[in-house]
């Protein structure tokens, strides 16, 4: 069953499936951001609560990331090679911020193969088929759409207001990303704010310090920052990281993901006259892109969805260039996005 609207009759499913199941697994997308973590851990707390009895693992497909160590029951999250070697073990699976099995696992014929599971996403890209799931692209976050879902099962207390501020807060950009449609969003971290007395700045300030480490890869995605014109599209800015940069000082995943992160935060769509672009990153054996885009500008997962190598949100999306795509070198990446964009003419959003 899918819905697309919050139901009260999508919450008592859901309980029917937790109810039904001794042994259940969450999990969520590879290389986490906040609103995974945010998403899977609310989730936790929300069973947990209420189910005293049930053996509930929260397992990702990721090498350990401690940037968000200061919330809850972080420490309870398992960091495997792959989610699909633990699936036997459970009767349930739950799946969050992501609606596609290929984002959790490097296995995806092996979650196909999972009975009972459960998929609460709010990205537009097209998704699988899941047993029961909800997929409303028009709430900001994962995390508030967990909120909304099951707000009369939560007894919330500081820990849990600020974990789930925490998803709202990455997926909005600190609420600029918002638009008039999603105002709710506000009245819901008000309740949060209220609810733990939180100050918005102490509580960022827990999560997004990076190292030294970290901050010298973001000064080498600013000195590999180039801007870019093709006819019929508007001006973009890009970046990219070499592998034999990461190699140079052995920069984990992790690392080069926080980086990652603060240069988009912090550069990315910021210049004046450039609206959207992109980063890209390489991988073990493939390459990651990045794509960001301001109201007005290039819809982005329109971009990654008609290039057939991921998905996301309008103004932020992402996407793999596999090793069979030869991606040696990011360079060759940047060169197929902008192949692409001369054969094709952009979407515009709102």
């Amino acid at each position: 069953m899918k819905y697309t609207e919050i139901t009260k009759e999508f919450t008592e499913e859901f309980f029917k499936e937790v109810d039904a199941s001794k042994n259940i697994i969450i999990t969520s997308h590879f290389s986490p951001d906040g609103d995974s973590i945010s998403s899977v851990l609310s989730m936790y707390r929300i069973i947990t609560d209420k189910y005293k009895d049930k053996n509930v693992k929260i397992v990702y497909s990721n090498e350990l990331d401690e940037h968000f160590k200061y919330f809850e029951n972080f420490e309870k999250i398992e960091w495997v090679k792959d989610v699909s070697d633990y699936l036997m073990k459970f009767d349930l699976l739950i799946m969050l911020d992501c609606g596609n099995y290929s984002r959790f696992t490097k296995y995806p014929e092996k979650i196909q193969e999972v009975k009972n599971q459960i998929c609460i996403d709010h990205h537009a890209s097209l998704s699988s088929d899941f047993k029961l799931s909800t997929i409303i692209p028009s709430i900001s976050s994962c995390s508030e759409l967990i909120f909304r879902l099951f707000e009369e099962h939560i007894t919330l207390d500081k820990n849990l207001a600020e974990t789930f501020l925490l998803g709202i807060l990455t997926d909005t950009g600190n609420f600029a990303f918002l638009d008039g449609a999603q105002s709710e969003t506000l009245l819901i971290a008000k309740k949060l704010i209220d609810a733990g007395n939180i100050s918005i700045n102490t509580l960022r300030s827990n999560y997004i310090g990076i190292s030294k480490r970290e901050f010298n890869l973001v000064s080498e995605f600013i000195k590999n920052t180039s801007f870019g014109k093709v006819e019929g599209w508007p001006p973009f800015q890009y970046t990219f990281i070499r592998k034999e940069f990461i190699e140079s000082e052995n920069y984990t995943s992790n690392e080069i993901g926080t980086a990652s992160s603060s240069y988009i935060a912090g550069y990315l769509t910021s210049l004046a006259g450039y609206t959207w672009g992109f980063i890209v990153k390489p991988k073990s054996n493939y390459c990651s892109v990045s794509m960001r885009a301001l109201p007005g500008s290039v819809n982005v997962r329109d971009i990654v969805e008609r290039m057939s190598i991921g998905g996301g949100h309008d103004r932020a999306a992402a996407g793999i260039f596999k090793k069979d795509d030869d991606p040696k070198e990011p360079r060759v990446c940047i060169e197929k996005i902008i192949e692409w964009m001369e054969n094709n003419k952009p979407q515009l959003t709102k």
